[in-house]
């Protein structure tokens, strides 16, 4: 369980890191909308969370957005 938790923290921070590169300065011109970050800073960006988390899934992979 402690491996899991080290993940869980490691991700939270690397996605912290991730959205305030690239995904902060998309906020004013995509208000209402969300966005998937990948580890190499490509961003999806969508309307529908569902729809958005699939895409990234195939193009990211699990636990990589």
């Amino acid at each position: 369980m402690e491996h899991i938790e080290e993940w869980i923290a490691w991700r939270a921070g690397e996605d912290d890191r991730l959205y305030t590169l690239y995904g902060k300065a998309l906020e004013k011109e995509h208000k209402g909308e969300f966005v998937a970050i990948g580890p190499n800073g490509e961003t999806i960006l969508g309307v529908e969370d569902g729809a958005l988390a699939d895409i990234a899934l195939e193009r990211f992979g699990p636990g990589r957005f």
